[in-house]
């Protein structure tokens, strides 16, 4: 007002809109005097003397300066009001404005002072009468609006009054002296004044808006209140009652671009403070406002009380420092953000925008920030009172109407709400409302202490649980923060678990199947499962129609299951906290009595369970090697179960694979018995100690699971008795020909026996001992019967199968055709002899389809009149090919030639490494090597080079120390082009002379 007063038409252009040019003053034409009653002092010191300082005095040094103000010294100086010479003097017919403002509180003050409110009232009285009839001079009074305009500010005023008094007022003194200082002055200026109030509370928006905006489009504004109406009406349970009634479309239309329940806030609570100047300060909250939104460039459609920048310095020290709340900076720093969050709070963020990254919304709306801002602002008057003040904290229904919009729904601003109670320091909910207070509630203290606990002891804590969870069972063992292959040992004899620690990054499965300590190999492959975090980066097998193929990522990092780690991290962050805090309780500043608080007492229950979840539901992946090979199955996620339940869930999933045997009570199915004899026994054997067989249970990773070692001592005695398998002792002595203790089904195996404790006993099928005569003590032994074979045809060279089977049957009574033709069928197959179709005495070599040996034996069925030929008869026949110049050496049956040959092999691989040999050789075939078992080898090298034999140097050493020539080894050795020179070529013409 003043300056348009001081500038008049030189402004006409920029006010035109509000006030016509005719009714403005030329420029510096009109004088100004402002007083405000609040700040006028009562007296001044003058050459050590207290003189009287008046309100007429300060008038006339506004006019006419010092020079003015002598000359109505005798005026100015005395507390008595002036006469009409002053008004003279200094009013005169200039043109003035002159406008006191707080003039209450200056009669208030003078009462008290010296009791001469009254002459105020009587100054008053006579400036009234003196300017009434003169045009040029205006004066303006800001007067409160009621009776009880200080009640407000009672402490204040008390505290200016006491400081002039003599005497100590009292809280009633004061509004006694306000009452009597202020009747005076009412009475005397409603005589001649017009009471102007300039905005009322509902024309805020409305002239806000006409001042600070170009233009309003009402159009639009009918479709964002629509668009509010419809969200109110989907969340009506959250919201009050005036959300969803008839008039509030039209009032949000009305009070367009501010959300009515901003200009609410502003006027029922803010304005509410002694010191934020009511309407005034209103219209100067909502400016700043703007202008924030303005310059931020804010894509919003109403203005709320969360848009109100708290991050805005001016803004910041405006509302606090008019509501005298600024105490209150520390709380919207940490809680809410603020000018000085980055610097202040450790990390750089608040509370609130911490939730808002870990949480984001979806369409980038500062969820926690706005919410919890909101519910600072409802807390900064009334605070004095607290619970019992009407205007002090928000409801939640309150705090979500003042928050909510189309885009930040009302159920997203209730989650935010409700994450208060976890994550704030100084905001809290209790009596039913949301309110900041100044003192720290325990989740402070909480989150101080999260802030110090490191990385390693939320490790170990996640770890700690890990192991609690995941316990040993009947069935498994269980091996705990395992990162590495030397993490797992070797010797278990039951199923082990080995858990992968769940701060691991990476792991290679076929690792963990192939080595253990030290770089060693690992033997008991089979009984190892590998239960692994979801978060573990896993390298494993591909299996692709069932083949081996390189190895691949088989399954990446869960990206999910990252957050999962984040969300059982921060909960492993809170228990240990929580744990110190309720340990050292005294330390943090906290009284061990507030633990007992219903709150702290329920996350001190819940979270540990809550963290117990978070591991267990990381955990849902396992391994172990299939019969397809390494295989990788998931785990159902059973969040809130034990890790006994974890267990028991690969338990159940690798019996219904058939992958585990339990132990049964009943006896094991026949059906599942012949399976393992087919499939696993006796597959590529015919008979196999006990002990070797418990040891491929351990280590083939093929096989199945036993849940128990003992299991196979079971599945041994139900195969015995339902006539598929037979348990002998094994004999040593070279001259038997069967087993002197063998049980079977008609002999059963005593309950005596200790078939795991002795390494004594083997098992085969009841088809194999039947077909050995190991059941029938009168029927010859295989070996007996190729013995026989063998002199027939050292003899004859060249015999028909028919005749094969007639001389036998002179020898070996008990023979019968099956085993005459399956001993044929052996010698033919492991080399030595062939079957051809033709005449015994014929000389021209078979075409090649009729020669049979070899592997090519097996499958093809003997002929009676087919002949077997030794491989001598058909070298002097001329039958195998011979190069001109070929060495060729051949023994059979364990002869000098192939004593003296297999010597030689066991130092081959050193002749080649020392030059001393140099001849590939063509061929080479030795079958019916003894194994230290019992069971039998055959070699077959084609082309091999001699870089072959430098490699296989070893190989050869062993071989020749471990095995033994039988009288079933033969051999056949072809090299083309010998070399003279060469050692090895000279020791064999040598054996073959």
């Amino acid at each position: 007002m003043s300056d348009a007063i001081k500038r008049g038409k030189e402004i006409a252009p920029a006010v035109k809109e509000i006030i016509d040019e005719k009714y403005l003053p030329e420029a510096g034409s009109v004088k100004v005097v402002g007083i405000a009653g609040d700040e006028i002092k009562l007296s001044k010191t003058k050459a050590g003397k207290v003189l009287p300082y008046t309100l007429w005095g300060e008038i006339a040094l506004q006019i006419g300066g010092e020079e003015l103000y002598k000359k109505v010294l005798k005026d100015v100086e005395s507390y008595a009001a002036p006469g009409l010479d002053y008004f003279e003097n200094v009013l005169g017919d200039k043109k003035l404005l002159i406008m006191f403002d707080e003039l209450a509180q200056y009669a208030s003050k003078l009462e008290t002072y010296n009791r001469t409110s009254n002459q105020l009232a009587a100054f008053l009285m006579a400036l009234n009468g003196y300017v009434r009839n003169r045009s040029g001079i205006a004066v303006v009074v800001t007067l409160a609006g009621s009776s009880d305009a200080f009640a407000k500010e009672t402490e204040k005023l008390s505290k200016v009054l006491n400081d002039i008094s003599k005497e100590n007022l009292t809280q009633d003194d004061v509004l006694g002296v306000v009452g009597k200082a202020t009747a005076g002055l009412k009475s005397v200026l409603m005589r001649d004044a017009s009471a102007v109030t300039p905005v009322q509370a509902n024309e805020i928006s409305a002239v806000l808006a006409k001042r600070l905006f170009v233009s309003i489009d009402h159009e639009n504004a009918k479709e964002v209140a629509s668009a509010y109406m419809m969200t109110y009406e989907k969340n009506r349970g959250m919201l009050p009652q005036e959300a969803t009634s008839i008039n509030f479309k039209d009032r949000m239309v009305s009070h367009y671009p501010f959300h009515p329940t901003l200009i609410d806030f502003l006027n029922n609570k803010l304005a509410q403070a002694p010191n934020f100047q009511g309407t005034r300060g209103v219209l100067r909250t909502l400016a700043m406002t703007v202008r924030s939104i303005w310059k931020e460039q804010k894509d919003i459609s109403l203005i709320h009380v969360s848009d109100i920048d708290m991050r805005n310095s001016t803004i910041v020290d405006e509302i606090l420092g008019k509501t005298d709340s600024s105490e209150l900076k520390t709380v919207l720093n940490a809680d809410i953000g603020s000018v000085d969050t980055s610097s202040s709070i450790k990390g750089g963020l608040s509370n609130a925008q911490i939730e808002d990254a870990k949480n984001p919304h979806p369409d980038h709306v500062l969820m926690y920030e706005n919410t919890w801002k909101v519910v600072f602002l409802n807390s900064l008057v009334g605070r004095a009172e607290g619970y019992t003040s009407n205007v002090f904290g928000v409801a939640e229904q309150d705090a979500i109407f003042q928050t909510a919009t189309p885009l930040l729904l009302p159920s997203q601003v209730r989650v935010a709400l409700e994450k208060i109670q976890e994550s704030a320091f100084y905001l809290r909910y209790e009596h039913g409302k949301y309110f900041a207070h100044t003192e720290p509630t325990i989740n402070s203290v909480l989150a101080r202490i999260r802030e110090t606990i490191e990385s390693k002891r939320i490790v170990a804590k996640l770890r700690s649980v890990a192991n609690d969870l995941i316990r040993e069972s009947r069935v498994f063992s269980v091996i705990h923060n395992v990162s590495l292959p030397a993490d797992v040992p070797d010797n278990y004899e039951k199923p082990v678990v080995a858990v992968i620690a769940i701060d691991t990054e990476k792991i290679n499965v076929q690792d963990f199947y192939t080595y253990k300590a030290n770089g060693q190999f690992r033997t008991r492959k089979n009984i190892l499962s590998l239960l692994i975090p979801k978060t573990v980066q896993v390298d494993g097998l591909k299996i692709d129609d069932g083949k081996m193929v390189s190895l691949y990522h088989e399954f990446d990092k869960d990206k999910e299951g990252e957050k999962e780690l984040a969300r059982a991290q921060d909960l492993a962050r809170q228990v240990l906290a929580i744990n110190i805090l309720a340990e050292n309780s005294l330390q943090y500043g906290i009284n061990p009595s507030k633990l007992q608080d219903a709150d702290f007492r329920e996350r001190q229950a819940n979270r540990p369970q809550e963290l117990k979840v978070a591991v267990a539901s990381l955990y849902t992946k396992f391994c172990y090697w299939s019969v397809n090979g390494l295989v990788k199955k998931d785990i159902p996620n059973v969040s809130g179960d034990s890790g006994d339940t974890i267990i028991k869930v690969i338990e159940d999933r690798l019996v219904n694979d058939n992958e585990l045997l339990l132990d049964n009570t009943d006896k094991f199915a026949a059906s599942m018995l012949q399976s393992l004899s087919e499939n696993y026994f006796f597959k590529k054997r015919s008979s196999v100690g006990i002990k070797d067989l418990l040891n491929d249970f351990l280590n083939v990773g093929q096989w199945p699971i036993l849940a128990d070692k003992n299991i196979l001592s079971k599945i041994l005695r139900d195969g015995v008795a339902c006539g598929i398998w037979a348990v002998y002792k094994d004999w040593t002595d070279p001259n038997d020909t069967r087993p002197s203790e063998i049980y079977y089904q008609e002999n059963p195996l005593p309950l005596s026996i200790d078939l795991l404790g002795s390494s004594e006993f083997k098992v085969t099928t009841v088809a194999f001992a039947k077909k050995n005569g190991w059941l029938d003590q009168d029927k010859p032994t295989d070996e007996k019967v190729k013995s026989v074979i063998k002199q027939i045809m050292q003899n004859s060279g060249a015999v028909t199968i028919k005749g094969i089977e007639e001389q036998i049957k002179n020898s070996l009574p008990k023979a019968d055709r099956e085993q005459v033709y399956a001993n044929i069928k052996d010698l033919a197959t492991s080399g030595g002899y062939a079957v051809y179709k033709g005449s015994v005495a014929q000389n021209s070599k078979p075409a090649e389809e009729d020669i049979y040996e070899g592997f090519s034996v097996p499958d093809h069925d003997l002929g009676e009149n087919e002949v077997l030929i030794s491989k001598k008869e058909r070298s002097e026949r001329g039958w195998l090919d011979v190069g001109s110049n070929e060495l060729r050496l051949s023994g059979v049956d364990g002869d000098a030639v192939v004593e003296e040959v297999f010597t030689l092999l066991g130092r081959i691989g050193s002749l080649y490494s020392r030059g001393k040999a140099t001849t590939d050789i063509k061929e080479l075939d030795i079958y019916g090597l003894k194994l230290p078992g019992g069971g039998s080898l055959r070699i077959t090298l084609d082309n091999a080079e001699a870089i072959d034999f430098k490699r296989l140097d070893e190989f050869f050493a062993d071989l020749h120390s471990k095995l033994k020539v039988s009288k079933a080894t033969s051999l056949d050795i072809t090299i083309d082009n010998p070399d003279d020179k060469c050692e090895l070529v000279q020791a064999l013409k040598k054996i073959k002379s």
